[in-house]
């Protein structure tokens, strides 16, 4: 297996107004992971650690909102990033300093943040 299989997740749930979250796996690690979807005051989306989804369940994506922003703080987080950078291509895809070598083999980055972010940007 590759980083770019579909991987089993779960169904998104939503923790408050505006804010989704959806979890899977990671090939055989015990480890899980999540995607967390924020609905910002625009109606746009901004996903954190994206992960490649089912048809049905990128459809019920697309009824939240329009994918604008797509984040990953590492590697581990963008290795899915690629299957959101075809689906919408108009969303700005950002990743950390530390990352960027890593995520640039699969993805093109618009934007690449230090570890420590000018706050009065947040």
């Amino acid at each position: 297996m590759t980083p770019t299989d579909m991987q089993p997740h779960d169904l998104f749930r939503e923790l408050a107004p505006g804010l989704h979250v959806l979890d899977g796996e990671w090939y055989d690690s015990p480890l899980r992971r999540r995607m967390t979807v924020v609905r910002l005051p625009t109606g746009q989306l901004l996903i954190h650690n994206a992960i490649h989804l089912k048809s049905e369940d990128y459809r019920k994506l697309d009824a939240l909102g329009e994918v604008n922003w797509i984040l990953a703080p590492d590697a581990f987080h963008g290795s899915d990033a690629h299957h959101y950078e075809r689906r919408y291509p108009p969303a700005k895809f950002y990743v950390s300093q530390g990352a960027a070598r890593e995520v640039a083999r699969s993805s093109e980055i618009d934007g690449i943040r230090n570890a420590d972010p000018d706050r009065s940007r947040l």
